[in-house]
């Protein structure tokens, strides 16, 4: 969702260009909720690939810019782009070693990208880190920075992140593999005070079994107590 709450992205599949691959977002405006009808148009990154695949999620920040998971084939690691509606797009994030995935902005710093970090050279794979990365549109600056390990545990399974538009506060949910039978739970970070919000994080209840893909979104409101 956009900061001004104007438009929903959603990924897709890509768009077969001339025997390349053009990946491509939809976005829809929800002005007319919850009746329609809804009107929608899309954005699509300034390069192809050649071969099918998908935009698995994005998020959306200030001044039009969009952050992407890109999966260039079913089959591969995920990467984040930054690309920018009626503009272009930045070199993509890719590594043989790490697999890169839900990415999130704020609207006040909108060049600074938290993403998932996943290390895919054990058969098991290894827990989620929530990472950070400046970016702009000529390219992501130096390398991923993990988060403090009370967010980014060594252990468990971080994913989901959320920015509230003033990049304060992080929002994520957090997958117990060292107790399977735990539910997941979802925490609230405050990144000046380097504290949590709920300590116990919520819980979620019972994961389904057809696998995960979603997102968050994360808002402040303001409230008023006698």
């Amino acid at each position: 969702i956009t900061p001004n709450g104007a438009t929903v992205a959603t990924g897709r599949d890509d768009r077969s260009v001339l025997g390349r691959f053009l990946p491509r977002v939809t976005l829809t405006s929800p002005a007319s909720f919850p009746n329609g009808p809804f009107s929608r148009s899309s954005l699509g990154l300034s390069r192809t690939y050649p071969s099918q695949g998908f935009v698995e999620n994005v998020a959306a920040g200030g001044n039009n810019l969009f952050a992407l998971h890109v999966r260039p084939d079913r089959r591969l690691r995920g990467e984040i782009v930054l690309t920018q509606l009626g503009g272009t797009s930045s070199p993509v994030v890719r590594s043989a070693t790490f697999g890169y995935s839900s990415p999130s902005l704020a609207a006040s710093n909108p060049s600074q990208v938290i993403f998932v970090e996943r290390d895919h050279t054990t058969s098991s794979g290894t827990p989620g880190n929530i990472v950070f990365r400046p970016a702009t549109l000529s390219g992501f600056a130096g390398t991923p920075t993990r988060l403090p390990p009370s967010v980014s545990t060594s252990v468990e399974d971080e994913m989901l992140p959320a920015l509230t538009s003033n990049g304060r506060y992080l929002g994520f949910v957090r997958n117990f593999r060292s107790d399977p039978a735990r539910d997941d739970r979802l925490f609230v970070w405050d990144t000046v005070t380097q504290t949590f919000l709920n300590p116990n994080g919520i819980n979620l209840g019972i994961r389904g079994s057809d696998g995960l893909c979603a997102s968050a979104s994360i808002y402040q409101e303001t409230l008023l107590t006698s």
